[in-house]
């Protein structure tokens, strides 16, 4: 995406700041329902002696650590590195793709999906909600969240469905 595009997209929410601070709070407040909604859920398990406790642990554990490390090894630069003026200001820099928030929502709501299709209904909202926040913050690429999610996909996919 170049600056121009991201300006154009991106032009309506400048002119009423009071919608980038909702947009950073959501941010902040959707990130922070996930990792509550992830610990939570495995206390439930754990509570339950639930035998699906290990692979809710594991499959995000083993996944996190392995986009963590191809991230590094891309680290690819950030949107507002690379001349766009970005709406949440951030001082990170490299490390954009993919994703590694919204791979984590995805993981969270595959792990749920697992559990109960129902519960993870409302997680892949947020997750989804999010990605598009990342985006619209000029924080990420429309690449580095749509593989954050496809990556997490099929991690889930194959460590809770296809693995025995």
């Amino acid at each position: 995406m170049t600056p121009e595009r991201y300006e154009k997209i991106v032009a309506p929410l400048r002119r009423h700041p009071r919608a980038v601070a909702a947009m950073a709070g959501a941010n902040q407040a959707l990130t922070a329902l996930c990792y509550i909604a992830y610990p939570l859920l495995l206390l439930v398990l754990l509570g339950e002696r639930d035998g699906r406790f290990w692979r809710c642990l594991l499959v995000p554990a083993v996944s996190f650590t392995a986009v963590t490390l191809f991230r590094a090894a891309c680290n690819a630069p950030r949107p507002y590195e690379q001349g766009i003026d970005a709406l949440l200001k951030k001082k990170r820099a490299g490390h954009s793709f993919p994703s590694r928030h919204v791979f984590s929502a995805v993981m969270i709501a595959v792990t749920a999906a697992y559990l109960s299709p129902a519960l993870s209904v409302p997680l892949f909202a947020v997750a989804a909600l999010l990605a598009l926040i990342r985006v619209l913050g000029g924080v990420h690429y429309p690449r580095d969240v749509l593989c954050g999610a496809l990556f997490a996909l099929a991690a889930g996919g194959i460590g809770f469905w296809l693995i025995p």
